[in-house]
Formats: C-alpha cells, structure tokens, sequence
C-alpha cells in the first residue's frame, strides 16, 4: 500500500532566490507554503529537504498562479542552484501548464497523457514508485490519474516545485492514507 509522505522530506525545504517556503502547519503535520516572492516573472525553485522513499505520497494545491506557469513533481539533483530553471534538468520529472506541459528527463512533451495544465485552486496528490520506475498524480479537478514512466533507478528523488509568475504559491503537505490510495499501486 501507498505510504504518506515522511515529514523530513518536506521538512527544511531548500528554497531558491526569492521563494520563501514557510510551515503554516506544526511538527507533526507540517504543510508549506511555498512563494515566488519576486517582483517580476522569472523561474524560481523549491525543494524537498530530504530525498523521498518509494511509495511516499504527498499533497499539492495550487493557491495563486499570476501567469498560469508551475511545474510540480519531483527532481533527482541535490543541488541546482546553478540555474532556476530546474525543470529542464535531467532529472526533472513533472506536470506544468501554459498550456499543458509535461516535463520527462528535462525534455517537454505537450499534451503528455492527455494533461491539459494547472489552475488556480487545483489539488493533486503524487506518489513515487520506484520499483516501477513511476511518478503517478491523482488530479481532483480532472478526476483523473497521471503517470510519468521510466524514471532512472538509483536516484534520489526529492519533492520539486518550480514557479514562474510573480506571486506564485503553492501549498505543500502530506497525503492522507484516503488520499494516498487515490496513487496506489
């Protein structure tokens, strides 16, 4: 069965220039909000603390989308400070919009699965399967599951946000077992 997420994997999110990522929850339910916090448009990222397990699941809600541009899933690179533009690194595995993008090996594949973008007030939950080499998401808005195969073995994967517009936010917590099944194997 699907696991939630562990709480040192959103715990001490690294966050790139201008993001903020602040625990609106407690110890032991943290739940980050994560925000360009910038002037202008321009690539901004957020990371997981902590590399994530197989069969961890996670919630997140887009909260303010100012030019309808995120990516949101998962990275294998520990540090990619050496650009914001971490969705094209080859690690990168997630679902953006503007309009409908999904980025596999840091490569865009429109369209991807029928995935059609994110809205302002959109939930999903994730979930990584590394023994299948997946990265599912169960889009509420959709009513629809996603999936993104052939992810490398031997990474360590942690939670990736990457938001463009200024003013962006995005909220980050942990999956409930109910939620988590919705991204069962």
């Amino acid at each position: 069965p699907p696991h939630v997420l562990h709480l040192e994997c959103l715990r001490c999110m690294v966050c790139g220039e201008g993001v903020t990522c602040t625990n609106t929850g407690d110890d032991s339910a943290p739940v980050f909000l994560v925000r360009n916090n910038n002037q202008q448009d321009g690539h901004r990222y957020a990371l997981g603390g902590s590399a994530l397990s197989s069969g961890n699941a996670w919630k997140v809600e887009a909260r303010s989308l100012d030019n309808r541009w995120v990516a949101l899933g998962i990275i294998g690179c520990d540090d990619p400070t050496s650009t914001p533009n971490t969705h094209r690194s080859r690690t990168c595995y997630s679902w953006a919009s503007n309009p409908n993008q999904v980025w596999v090996d840091g490569c865009e594949h429109q369209g991807l699965d029928g995935w059609s973008g994110w809205q302002v007030g959109d939930t999903a939950i994730m979930r990584l399967d590394s023994d299948r080499q997946a990265l599912r998401m169960h889009h509420q808005r959709l009513d629809r599951t996603f999936e993104i195969t052939g992810l490398p073995v031997h990474v360590q994967y942690r939670v990736h946000v990457n938001l463009h517009g200024a003013g962006d936010c995005i909220l980050l917590s942990q999956a409930t077992q109910a939620e988590a099944a919705q991204v069962g194997a």
